[in-house]
This record gives structure tokens, C-alpha cells and sequence, in this order.
């Protein structure tokens, strides 16, 4: 299992890249190709057929991640727009940039796996059991 992953790592980033995914990204998404290669391989009852099932995971990983980075962003365009445009007071509006511009100064001072948790609950909608399962 390990040696097909390591055999075909880069031809699976370039599959990454080509569906839209950053350099910086194709990480993240090989990460989630390695995890369910590893909880899934036994289903594999043809292990010859096993470059056709990594391309179909990396496809369906990279275009999972491209959505929720899309729906971090919506969010986060959401959260940063709404307050101006519902709030006519200007002093409740900087009030309101504030919390923002804290609330975004605390996120980056979490550790990763505190910051993975917020993610997953906040901007993929994972439930608090769902959450407490992984």
C-alpha cells in the first residue's frame, strides 16, 4: 500500500494541480488521499486496478478541498462584509471590525489542532459529536 502511494505520489500531485489545487495545497489533499488509502486498501479485491482507485480518490479529495477552501472563503467574506453593510451607526461598525480583526488575531494564535477544530466545526458544518469522533 505504501509502495503504490510512494510509486505513484507525483503523478497524483499533478492530478491534484490539474484539478485546481495549490502547491501549497496538494499537501493537504495527499494527506487525505494517504488516510483513506490506508482505511480503505482492504476493499481493493483487484490490486491491479489500485492506479485507477487512487486516481478517483485524489480527484474526489481534490475537489472536496477546493470546495471547503470555497466555503471558508464565502464565510469569510460573509463575516467581513455584513457587519457594514447592516450596521449604520459608524462607531458600531469599527466596533464591529474589531471583534473581526480579534477574532481572526486569536484563530492564528491556536496551536494546528486547535485551528483544525475550528475549521472542521466552523467552516465544514461538522457537528460537535462528529468532531469529538475524530
Amino acid at each position: 500500500m505504501i509502495e503504490t502511494l510512494q510509486t505513484y505520489n507525483s503523478w497524483l500531485r499533478s492530478i491534484a494541480t490539474s484539478k485546481g489545487i495549490d502547491n501549497s495545497d496538494t499537501d493537504d489533499v495527499m494527506q487525505d488521499v494517504a488516510l483513506h488509502t490506508i482505511k480503505n486498501w482492504k476493499t481493493i479485491k483487484n490490486k491491479s486496478k489500485s492506479k485507477s482507485w487512487l486516481y478517483k480518490v485524489t480527484v474526489n479529495s481534490a475537489l472536496t478541498h477546493r470546495r471547503s477552501i470555497g466555503r471558508a472563503k464565502k464565510r469569510i467574506h460573509e463575516v467581513s462584509t455584513f457587519p457594514t453593510k447592516q450596521i449604520d451607526d459608524p462607531l458600531d461598525v469599527l466596533l464591529v471590525k474589531e471583534r473581526v480583526n480579534q477574532l481572526q488575531k486569536a484563530i492564528k494564535r491556536l496551536s494546528v489542532e486547535d485551528a483544525e477544530m475550528v475549521n472542521l466545526r466552523y467552516m465544514k458544518d461538522w457537528s460537535f459529536s462528529k468532531l469529538a469522533a475524530h
